[in-house]
């Protein structure tokens, strides 16, 4: 027999894939990569490393509406906007009577070219009552047509 023999020294503990100074035993469940405290992210069995976890986000589907719009939070962006641009407008119109003349729809300057009246023409309003229950449509149908179409 050979003299005594020395005991074997344990292995070395694995570290961490992004951390290579980082002893760990925990393996992400996606890629089977070591992954220390600071990369881990605690997934619906085990713990998962950052970037598997962005790429299965990736492949998840965003949730749409009935009509095919991204939904989004349930704040109509869109329709607050459009109400305060028609304020604006309205406040601009009257302190300006130059201006109603220059952005109101007249067939003729569209005809030439001014095709901007097209759009500006539907941010005027002839007077508080029309914008007053013009805006209150807005406010009460905006809403409902934003979450089900989506705010484009």
């Amino acid at each position: 027999m050979s003299g005594p023999s020395a005991p074997a020294s344990p292995p070395a503990a694995p570290s961490c894939y992004r951390h290579p100074g980082r002893p760990t035993y925990v393996r992400c469940n996606r890629c089977e990569c070591y992954i220390c405290g600071d990369c881990m992210r605690d997934a619906a069995v085990g713990h998962q490393y950052v970037d598997c976890v962005r790429a299965g986000a990736r492949t998840v589907r965003q949730p749409t509406t009935r009509f095919g719009g991204r939904q989004r939070s349930a704040t109509p962006v869109v329709t607050y906007a459009l109400i305060a641009i028609n304020v604006l407008a309205f406040v601009l119109e009257m302190t300006s009577r130059n201006l109603e003349k220059q952005l109101t729809l007249w067939p003729p300057a569209v005809a030439e070219g001014q095709f901007y009246r097209l759009v500006t023409s539907a941010f005027l309003h002839y007077g508080p009552t029309h914008l007053l229950l013009n805006m209150w449509a807005l406010y009460v149908v905006g809403p409902p047509l934003e979450m089900w179409l989506g705010r484009l």
